[in-house]
């Protein structure tokens, strides 16, 4: 069991926006490994 702050999250994923711009179209290549 876990506890996650939401808030935290939140922020974190609007100030370094990490997969902001992901294209999963462009995975299947790696994915067909």
């Amino acid at each position: 069991v876990a506890e996650f702050d939401l808030d935290v999250i939140d922020e974190v994923r609007s100030t370094w926006q990490f997969f902001r711009d992901r294209r999963p179209e462009t995975y299947g290549r790696l994915t067909d490994l």
